[in-house]
């Protein structure tokens, strides 16, 4: 107990001049004397007894004005597991320091309530009206109590009318001015008297407009009526008959809708003026019909023009549906045991993108063995998308009779010796040289990577794609890399095949 009232005695002693370079290690040195970081100091404060490290109240007392959150990132550093709480870091600063802390506490306080009810102030003053009355009845503004550089606040409406308000108060300034170099009597009878002239000369103003608004409405009416018009002093037969006369003029202008006949009236052109030569037949003799047979030729020229297209459009039909080809695009692979691709394993490769050895297909293989076989891709959607089917063989010359079955052909995997072709018949050549059909096909050679490649490969239009003999995981690559090689190359030769075409 001794030992721990010395340490705090000397940490009280030291108080102010504690500093993190006292500590060194896991000790603290105090008036000449190395304390242990981890000595308990326990003490009691307001009826309440604190228990820290020295460790923890040193980091704390040798910035007590810092923040807390400082103080933390301290005891972290420092790997002191008592911190102190935030509850009791004034009751552990008011028994080392005594009352200085607590005043420069409140300081703050006091200095941040200052802070926010000035803040408050602003809000209220700039909800104030702008302009404001004095004791003498003069108009003050706001503005010029501020700083000129401090911004105006918006005006709302209810202080635009207080501020009209008081601009109408500003008439009654004259009338203080006045009471205080005459009297109230003589400034009763001034205002009587500017009454009585004022009301003298607006109704004299009235009074004259009213007399020039009624003249001129005098002069409108005069124009509007049917005085002198009347007609009075005609009989009323001869008026039924000109009325008559006018209705039946009217009614031989109009042409009836409907009918072929409405159509002759309107290209009908008449010279006659006569209201009774109309009706004759003489007149329909005289008539025009040339603007009715220019519209009957423009017609029947639409009609020849409608018709020319539709001949042609279908036969643009009929052209392209014989260029869409008749059957699966086709695929050969080689007709050897030595050949990684053949046609027993070519589904998994093409397919599934697997690469299968051909001891193992063999195994598989259930029956004789296929001519060709199907497989089944679906096509990147700038190729028109969906999903394309492509015949596999290795034996052209047994299935492929007619020209047209060897146009079928959209891709080679050559083994390497020309002697392959044997027997092919591609742009009607029989036993043609590789370099004419792969003028015509895809070439794509796959060989196992470390093989030797053959020299006649070397000469020919042919890609080239290696499987790896044990790394499964690699087929994938050479599998991608013979579609996208594919894809690229019908879509500029053999763009029939693929979807939407």
């Amino acid at each position: 107990m001794t030992a721990e009232n010395d340490v705090l005695k000397a940490l009280k002693e030291n108080v102010k001049s504690l500093s993190v370079d006292l500590i060194s290690g896991d000790s603290i040195a105090l008036s000449g004397n190395s304390y242990p970081g981890d000595t308990e100091c326990s003490f009691t404060i307001g009826g309440a007894t604190l228990s820290y490290s020295l460790l923890s109240l040193v980091l704390l007392l040798q910035d007590p004005s810092g923040t807390f959150l400082n103080y933390r990132k301290l005891c972290r550093k420092y790997n002191v597991q008592d911190s102190v709480k935030t509850s009791e870091k004034d009751n552990v600063l008011q028994y080392f320091l005594g009352g200085s802390v607590a005043a420069e506490s409140d300081k703050e306080k006091q200095s941040e309530d200052s802070a926010v009810s000035g803040r408050k102030e602003k809000r209220v003053k700039l909800q104030e009206p702008i302009f404001t009355k004095d004791k003498q009845g003069k108009v003050k503004s706001k503005d010029d109590e501020k700083s000129a550089k401090r911004d105006k606040a918006p005006i709302t409406q209810q202080q635009i009318m207080e501020n009209l308000n008081i601009v109408v108060d500003k008439r009654g300034q004259q009338v203080e001015k006045t009471v205080e170099s005459g009297t109230v009597d003589d400034l009763k009878l001034l205002n009587e008297t500017d009454a009585k002239q004022s009301q003298g000369t607006l109704n004299e103003e009235s009074q004259k407009l009213l007399l020039q608004e009624q003249e001129e409405r005098k002069v409108i009416q005069a124009f509007l009526s049917a005085t002198g018009y009347e007609a009075t002093s005609i009989p009323q037969d001869i008026l039924d008959k000109d009325r008559v006369e006018v209705s039946e003029k009217i009614t031989s202008f109009e042409i009836p809708v409907g009918d072929s006949a409405s159509i002759l009236r309107c290209g009908a052109i008449t010279s006659s003026t006569n209201a009774s030569k109309r009706k004759s037949t003489m007149e329909i003799s005289q008539r025009n019909f040339v603007k009715v047979l220019e519209l009957y030729a423009d017609s029947l020229k639409q009609s020849q023009i409608d018709k020319r297209d539709t001949k042609r459009a279908r036969r643009t039909s009929a052209g392209e549906d014989s260029k869409k080809p008749r059957g699966k695009p086709i695929i050969i692979v080689p007709n050897a045991m030595t050949a990684p691709i053949t046609l027993l394993n070519s589904v998994d490769f093409f397919q599934n993108s697997q690469f299968v050895p051909r001891d193992v297909a063999v195994t598989r293989l259930v029956g004789p063995k296929p001519t060709s076989v199907l497989v089944k891709r679906t096509v990147a959607s700038r190729l028109g998308g969906g999903v394309m089917e492509y015949e596999i063989m290795d034996n052209p010359t047994r299935k492929l009779q007619r020209s047209a079955d060897w146009d079928r052909i959209v891709a080679v995997i050559p083994q390497g010796a020309a002697w392959q072709f044997k027997g092919w018949k591609v742009a009607g050549k029989m036993d043609p040289d590789p370099v004419d059909i792969f003028s015509n096909a895809f070439g794509y050679y796959i060989g196992f990577e470390g093989a030797p490649i053959p020299k006649e490969l070397q000469g020919w239009s042919v890609k080239q794609g290696f499987l790896s003999r044990d790394k499964r995981g690699l087929d994938s690559i050479v599998y991608s890399s013979f579609w996208n090689a594919l894809d690229e190359w019908m879509s500029v030769h053999k763009r029939e095949y693929l979807p939407g075409n």
